[in-house]
């Protein structure tokens, strides 16, 4: 009768032990749903992030590149690529490359007159700060 009782109690312990094994897998596997759920969420929140910020980036370039932002006949410095890279940018609408050689304007309130020749070294021109009075 005793061993019986000590064999009850070994088969009793080891389904113990195989419940708490299989509780305790249950539990890592909840925890393991919740952190990838908490993963995609974050995914989710980051590319959600990306497009507004794509999004609040076009907006801030169009804005920058408006007419109404900066006056007609501003000039600014345009790198159409960094480095040696092979892709170029494109000149937003509205804009025109000037190499300030001279060239013909070719469309808006300016059309058919010619920009500034920052290149001709006889004239001696380059860009400096002055009054209004002064540009031209």
């Amino acid at each position: 009768m005793k061993k019986e009782l000590v064999n009850i109690q070994k088969e009793y312990d080891t389904k113990m032990e195989m419940q708490n094994e299989i509780q305790k897998k249950e539990t890592e596997r909840q925890q393991l749903n919740m952190q990838r759920a908490m993963e995609v969420k974050t995914e989710r929140q980051l590319l959600d992030m990306k497009k507004e910020y794509g999004m609040k980036m076009a907006e801030m370039k169009s804005s920058l590149f408006s007419y109404d932002l900066l006056p007609l006949g501003t000039i600014l410095p345009w790198l159409p690529s960094p480095g040696d890279c092979e892709q170029y940018a494109t000149i937003p609408p509205g804009w025109m490359e000037c190499t300030c050689n001279g060239d013909r304007i070719t469309e808006g309130i300016w059309m058919n007159e010619h920009t500034p020749n920052f290149n001709d070294e006889a004239k001696g021109l380059f860009l400096r700060g002055g009054s209004q009075r002064q540009s031209g």
